[in-house]
């Protein structure tokens, strides 16, 4: 398996979350046939595959993604893992820590609020 790290995404509460995904490749460095899984826990993180299985010399890319549950959490910090396991012997077992931090959207001021000739109102939006 080819990739160090795990995924630390974040953003404002109602999303989106950035960055929104890793993609992890999977290769079958032996000479056999071998069974893989994929797993987590998190209900905001969706895995493009759970499990499969790689003839010898073959790669694959699992992508671990933010999902769209993610969007409803309240601002705060939460993590996960995903691990990716050897169903025929346990060897290369991987663990990654995933995160995700959403914020809240900061507050505005209206600011230069003036009426102009032609009745619209000119203001300047500014985060305060």
């Amino acid at each position: 398996m080819r990739k160090v790290g795990g995924l630390a995404a974040s953003g404002y509460a109602g999303g989106p979350f950035s960055p929104a995904a890793i993609t992890y490749t999977l290769t079958n460095a032996g000479g056999a046939v071998l069974n893989w899984s994929a797993s987590r826990a998190a209900n905001w993180l969706t895995l493009s595959a759970s499990g499969g299985t790689l003839a010898a010399g073959i790669t694959t890319n699992v992508t671990v993604s933010v999902n769209t549950n993610a969007n409803s959490l309240p601002p705060g910090s939460y993590s996960d893992t995903v691990g990716f396991t050897n169903l025929n012997s346990n060897l290369g077992n991987k663990v990654y820590p995933m995160s995700l931090l959403v914020t809240v959207h900061p507050p505005v001021q209206f600011t230069g609020m003036s009426l102009l000739t032609n009745g619209a109102i000119a203001m300047t939006i500014q985060g305060v």
